[in-house]
């Protein structure tokens, strides 16, 4: 049995995903600029012909209006380049992905480069570090996963009848599996991803060594007993009703 299943991305889902990406990224500049504008050095008196500063408050208002005008030097392209990266490679390992971004928003934080303070370079930097690494949403659109469900029934004689109800939610990771109902015949369910080698997701290996090997019953104990299970298994490792 061979089942295709696709994720739906509808408009309402595609919006929320990218509007996820833009606040995680904007917190983000928003929380490394709130440090430069407490830590970092005072800004010059611009009224003054001597090197003085200005007082803290006005400073820290300085540093802001600054962090304004480098989020559209920085913080826009780096958007831009998430966006684009998202929708264009969906089908990258995430943490692949993730490295690859790492070094693409980078490049961005050139106007920085001839900064008076080390600190705004520095900052900046762990910011498009984090929000690569950890905050930017991977896969970018995250629609519905696509679930598949199924009855498999098969009878020969009613002895030997199989009654089987298997379900499979997949995302990106991690995959579950459940089975339940007759114990017999064997199982295995594989995932076949896009430019990906085929993954065991699920596998039962239920022979029967006695005799039979299809029967759903057991003959090495009397009287004969239905042999039902309830399993799950996620991403190939068995979580629940293992042993029975």
């Amino acid at each position: 049995m061979t089942s295709e299943t696709y994720p739906v991305h509808r408009p309402a889902v595609v919006f929320r995903s990218i509007g996820r990406c833009l606040l995680a990224y904007i917190l983000a500049f928003a929380a490394g600029w709130l440090v430069i504008a407490l830590v970092g050095p005072r800004e010059l008196d611009p009224r003054s012909d001597s090197f003085e500063t200005l007082p803290f408050w006005e400073s820290f208002e300085e540093s802001l209006r600054t962090g304004l005008t480098m989020f559209l030097l920085i913080g826009v392209p780096t958007i831009l380049i998430a966006l684009l990266a998202g929708l264009a490679w969906r089908t990258t390992e995430s943490g692949q992905f993730r490295a690859i971004m790492a070094l693409a928003f980078l490049p961005p934080m050139w106007p920085l480069v001839g900064a008076s303070t080390p600190l705004y370079l520095g900052v900046q930097t762990v910011v498009q570090v984090v929000f690569a690494t950890v905050l930017m949403p991977v896969p970018l659109i995250q629609g519905a996963p696509p679930k598949m469900t199924e009855n498999a029934r098969d009878s020969l004689l009613p002895v030997f009848a199989v009654d089987d109800q298997l379900s499979v939610s997949a995302r990106s990771s991690p995959i579950s599996v459940a089975r339940s109902g007759d114990a017999y015949p064997d199982m295995e369910v594989m995932q076949y991803a896009r430019n990906r080698s085929p993954k065991v997701v699920a596998r039962d290996s239920m022979r029967n060594e006695h005799a039979l090997d299809s029967a759903p019953v057991k003959f090495d104990h009397w009287p004969l007993y239905t042999a039902n299970i309830d399993r799950k298994w996620t991403d190939g490792r068995c979580t629940s009703g293992c042993g029975r």
